[in-house]
Order: structure tokens, then sequence, then C-alpha cells
């Protein structure tokens, strides 16, 4: 019987500002995994760390898949884009911990969790030691430890200076490009970086993601290029990258890497279709996959950009 795949994080109230309109609408990483993985009908359970004033946010959500630890403040976020969908962003982080004693959930029911900290504070060390100890494949998206506020509480960028502390623990690693240089401090970061963070830390895979360039997802061995699925329709860039790595944890177990990221990407771009999160069935994102697959040859696939 195939296991659960946990979730972690904080569940956030998001202003989205974009030229044409401006709304709110619950948010956070955890909120677009735990969504995508309910749409998909994958067993899940997130750990979600919420303002005890705010409870009510989660109405929305099965009581039955959730684990509630109540902070004093909800986190928030207003997310600002620009007619090139560029972002700026202000926030409310608060010195809030998820820690392995507000984790009381029977770990054996779980070989995989996605772990999202939205700020500094939110994931300690401990609690990342903690379920790669309980044998649970870990993987850690690292936005929150590679952002601050300002006096003014505008996002902005921040070293990750004890890195190597986390990735100790960290089966699979995924951020964007320039997370990866902002929290290695580097003005550039090329293939053999990544290798050799796989190699000294014994990760599994590195995923970075590209925005419409894409993906690539490093193993040990092999670098696998994954195309961006281009729409027409961008109606909400809120949560893609959430919305990609819960489809490629739950497709790359029955299936190789490349078509585990296609299906992520087909996912991501059907999500982006619509505003909130995933609404297309797994089925309508496997018959999507089908027929772009059958248009790749096994030469070829490696470097197929869809168009």
């Amino acid at each position: 019987m195939r296991k659960k795949i946990l979730n972690i994080g904080s569940i956030t109230k998001d202003c989205i500002i974009t030229p044409s309109e401006k709304y709110t609408q619950i948010g956070g990483a955890v909120y677009y995994q735990l969504a995508t993985l309910n749409q998909l009908k994958v067993p899940n359970t997130s750990i979600i760390l919420i303002g005890e004033d705010d409870l009510e946010m989660l109405d929305c959500l099965d009581e039955n898949s959730i684990k509630i630890i109540k902070s004093k403040k909800t986190m928030q976020y207003i997310n600002k884009y620009d007619k090139e969908n560029n972002r700026t962003q202000k926030a409310y982080l608060p010195k809030e911990e998820i820690t392995p004693a507000k984790i009381d959930i029977n770990l054996n029911e779980y070989d995989k969790a996605i772990i999202s900290p939205l700020s500094k504070y939110e994931i300690p060390i401990k609690t990342l030691k903690y379920i790669k100890e309980n044998n649970i494949e870990t993987t850690l998206l690292i936005q929150g430890y590679v952002r601050d506020t300002d006096k003014e509480n505008n996002i902005i960028k921040r070293k990750w200076k004890d890195y190597d502390k986390y990735l100790k623990y960290t089966d699979v690693l995924c951020c964007d490009e320039e997370e990866l240089k902002t929290a290695l401090d580097k003005r550039k970061i090329n293939d053999e970086d990544i290798f050799r963070l796989i190699d000294k830390y014994n990760m599994k895979e590195i995923i970075i993601t590209k925005s419409i360039h894409g993906s690539s997802i490093y193993t040990k061995t092999e670098k696998v290029n994954i195309p961006c699925i281009k729409t027409e329709k961008e109606i909400d860039h809120t949560g893609l990258g959430d919305t990609y790595i819960s489809a490629y944890t739950y497709k790359k177990e029955e299936t190789d890497i490349f078509t585990a990221g296609l299906f992520a990407s087909i996912t991501a771009k059907n999500k982006l279709e619509t505003r909130g999160t995933l609404k297309s069935t797994k089925e309508e994102i496997e018959n999507e996959l089908d027929k772009i697959l059958n248009h790749i040859s096994q030469d070829n696939k490696w470097n197929y950009n869809c168009q």
C-alpha cells in the first residue's frame, strides 16, 4: 500500500495585486501543495501553522487531512505583479516555529515530506532532522531561508549562512535559480556546482525551476530538462512552484524523471489557467501527458520544447 505524503508549512493571508484587479485569498506553499494532492486524489496530511484568530480560513479544507499548530498571528503577504508578471512582495513574518514536539502524528504512515518554510524561523534544523530520521524522504523548498523583511516589510534577499546544516537532512532540494545563488552567495551557478552539492550532502535530487524556461532535475548522474508547457490563458501565477513540486513528488513513484517532470509541468500550467488552486482532474492531466509523449520520440525527448 502506498504511503502518504506529508506537507509542512504556514498558511498565509495573501493580497494579490495585478494591473487589472486586487483581491485577497488564503495562501502559503503548504496550501497549494495540499490542494494539488487532494485534487489529484493522493493521500496526504498537512501540518499547518496558522494564527489562532484565523482558523475560519481552514473551513474549506478537510479537517481529517490537516494538523493545526496555532500561533499568535497568521503570516501575511502582499504580492504585486506588473504587466510582465514580475512580482514584488511585502510580508509580515511571525517568529513562530514548527518543532518536533508539535508534530503529533504517526510518521510511520508517510514516506515523503514536502517541507516549505516561508520564513527563516518557521522550520528549524531539528525539525528537518526529526523527519529525516523517521525514514521519510525530505523535499525542502528553500525560499523562506533566503528572504527577510526590511523596516518597511519589503521582502529582501538573505544569504543562507548555515545551509550546510540543513542540507545534511535533505534528500531533494527545490528552488529557482535566483534562490540558489542567494543561498550560496554566488553570482552564477553552473551544472558542476549543483552536482557537487548533490555529492557533498548525499542528496537524491536538486530541482531548479526556471519559470517560462521550464525546470531541470539533477540526480547524482544526470541532468534532465523539463519543458514549460505554454498557455495563452495566464490567470494566476501564485503557487505554481508548489503545484509543480507536489505533482512531481507524487508522480515520480510510478515513472521516470522526465515523464514525472512533464506531468508536473502540465499540472502547473493547468493551475495557471485558473484563479486559486488546481481545478483539473488527474485524468485530464494524464490525457494531456499522453498526447505530448506521443509526439516525442525516444531520441529527442530530453531536449523537447513545448510551444
